[in-house]
């Protein structure tokens, strides 16, 4: 058996780190993540005799707090990129509120090495499932990143106006609006 990977992993002169908290989660708690991460970062630096970071930066916004860290070059580094992320994603824990924590390569075109989808016509059904195999697949040493996007799914609806709307100053975008409030 020859295995083949269409699309391997290199390492990266680039990691990215992203985390997205639960809705409702006051901004003090995204604060709090921003904060728990960049002191995840700093310790993992301080622990090292190398130079191995050139330059970070981050940002958040709404739920989602993301940090792109640039590394000297991976021919005067001893350890690769993997192996950077693999600590920082140590030094971090785990974060409190957090739906999805990712440390990646930057240059990890390729996807998730896994990816599971679950359909089927009754939504609290398949978000049941989604949870309970989240927490089985969680279980497992060397699995991280676990995403479960389905509690982000939301009923759509669907609006149109009737022509009359429109002789009365009303757009579809002003009641789109009044909808999402």
């Amino acid at each position: 058996v020859v295995r083949y990977v269409m699309m391997p992993d290199m390492p990266s002169d680039f990691i990215q780190a992203e985390v997205q908290l639960l809705e409702g989660t006051p901004e003090s708690e995204l604060l709090r993540a921003q904060a728990q991460v960049r002191a995840g970062l700093e310790q993992w630096e301080a622990e090292t005799s190398d130079q191995l970071i050139k330059h970070y930066a981050s940002w958040g916004y709404e739920l989602t707090t993301s940090f792109m860290v640039e590394l000297t070059k991976n021919e005067n580094r001893s350890i690769d990129s993997f192996e950077i992320s693999r600590r920082w994603r140590e030094n971090v824990g785990d974060i409190p509120g957090a739906k999805v924590f990712s440390i990646t390569s930057a240059e990890d075109m390729g996807g998730a090495a896994l990816e599971l989808r679950l359909s089927g016509p009754n939504f609290d059904k398949i978000s049941e499932a989604a949870a309970e195999l989240e927490e089985y697949l969680s279980g497992f040493d060397g699995l991280f990143d676990i995403r479960n996007t389905a509690e982000a799914s939301r009923d759509e609806i669907l609006i149109d106006l009737k022509p009359a709307a429109h002789l009365l100053g009303l757009s579809l975008a002003d009641v789109g609006s009044q909808v999402r409030q």
